[in-house]
């Protein structure tokens, strides 16, 4: 490289440094195992083929460990980012996710920082009708619907 190549590089770079944050999705579901995905098993290239194109761009992380051993409260503690025993939650009859109004949600922490989010749920059942785990989100799609594997 010559000097003045090397020079326009470094300034490039500390404009990407400086400038450019990453993209952060969050794909979350019950009762997946990573294994039996096209991202972690070449065996299984058609499970997943919407996911796998983006291990080229992506950061996957390979283990897990959950905060808790209920899908209700492992979900409570990722729309927090608090542990289970200090997440506010409201007394609801029916499994839907429900927080307290005062809960601080991640998405509100995400927000604050200037990121914009989207959340689209596709599990109508998933939250109360005053969703407050969806609070700090700039925009929820609630209109989703899960379609069966076997429909075409």
């Amino acid at each position: 490289f010559r000097s003045d190549q090397t020079q326009s590089k470094k300034q490039s770079y500390k404009r990407f440094k400086h400038h450019v944050r990453p993209d952060i999705i969050l794909i979350s579901t019950d009762a997946l195992r990573a294994d039996f995905t096209s991202l972690l098993n070449p065996l299984h290239k058609k499970t997943t083929p919407r996911l796998a194109q983006y291990q080229k761009y992506a950061t996957i992380f390979t283990q897990a460990y959950s905060p808790a051993s209920s899908t209700r409260q492992t979900f409570q503690a990722l729309f927090t980012g608090a542990h289970p025993s200090l997440v506010s939650i409201q007394s609801v009859k029916r499994w839907a996710m429900s927080l307290n109004e005062a809960q601080p949600t991640l998405a509100q922490k995400i927000t604050a920082t200037g990121y914009r989010s989207i959340a689209i749920v596709s599990a109508q059942g998933t939250f109360t009708s005053n969703p407050n785990a969806l609070k700090g989100f700039d925009t929820v799609d609630l209109s989703t619907r899960w379609i069966p594997s076997s429909a075409n």
